[in-house]
């Protein structure tokens, strides 16, 4: 064991709980925006549609679930960079240290530390390792 995790834990930030905090917050910040997009109805058809509303009325943005994702994508990225704890899980993953990964998944799991597109290649790269000839 080169690094004891235990030992410099405490001292990479943000603390636990203010991540899981910021997170939260990022969390209900996305959903609040997905809400606001606007509800469907599939089982409607075009002409009871515009018996409801004038034509004209309605106006569906098809781009804005992508503009979302793609802002949310951009907020973990920063998050990647700013977060010394998901800082260190990715360069354990680009060394295939899988023992202290693990540890920290464990650690960090509340912040979803899979949803971030380094990481994810990380976990993917020791799966396609643990399971080549």
């Amino acid at each position: 064991e080169f690094i004891d995790l235990d030992s410099i834990y405490p001292h990479l930030l943000p603390k636990d709980e203010e991540a899981f905090e910021q997170y939260e917050e990022l969390s209900r910040k996305r959903l609040d925006e997905a809400n606001k997009i606007g509800k469907i109805n599939l089982a409607a058809t075009g002409k009871d549609l515009m018996e409801e509303e004038k034509p004209g009325d309605v106006t569906i943005d098809l781009y804005a679930p992508l503009d979302m994702e793609s802002e949310a994508a951009l907020e973990r990225l920063k998050e990647l960079s700013t977060n010394q704890k998901l800082g260190l899980l990715n360069g354990f993953l680009s060394v295939d240290d899988w023992s202290h990964s693990q540890l920290l998944f464990e650690r960090l799991s509340s912040l979803n530390p899979i949803a971030h597109p380094q990481i994810c290649s990380g976990v993917f790269r020791a799966i396609e390792k643990a399971i080549s000839p």
